[in-house]
């Protein structure tokens, strides 16, 4: 029983930081090719958008944004947590016919790459930028 559990909750995360994921990936790809569109629809986005500002920090100058946007080694680590590599990792563990390595590798590998880009943004890019 404990661990139909366990499993379940597995699902729920690796479902939630999916959906986390990919919107933060389209987030910051959107304003890479629309940095002018300040406009943020959805709830999930307003979240992002708040982790953005507390990445940047409130005193980053308005010129530097498409430069904070559209870094080079940022934009390659979003390329890490996109629908592609959740396709991969779906597909390997198929194969190896083991579901809970790819909730292992969903919650903990690609939420970690995720953490990664928000404290490369957060400590070398804002502080390379100022």
């Amino acid at each position: 029983m404990v661990s139909i559990i366990l499993k379940i909750v597995w699902v729920m995360l690796a479902v939630v930081g999916t959906a986390a994921r990919i919107s933060y990936r389209r987030f910051y790809l959107f304003k890479v090719r629309a940095p002018q569109l300040r406009a943020v629809p959805a709830r999930i986005e307003r979240y992002l958008a708040r982790l953005d500002l507390w990445c940047r920090g409130d005193d980053l100058d308005e010129k530097l944004l498409p430069v904070w946007y559209s870094d080079a080694f940022a934009v390659k680590l979003l390329g890490f947590i996109g629908i592609g590599a959740e396709i991969v990792l779906i597909t390997l563990s198929a194969l190896l016919y083991d579901f809970e390595l790819y909730l292992f590798l969903n919650i903990y590998l690609l939420n970690g790459i995720w953490g990664a880009n928000i404290l490369y943004r957060k400590y070398i890019l804002a502080g390379n930028l100022k």
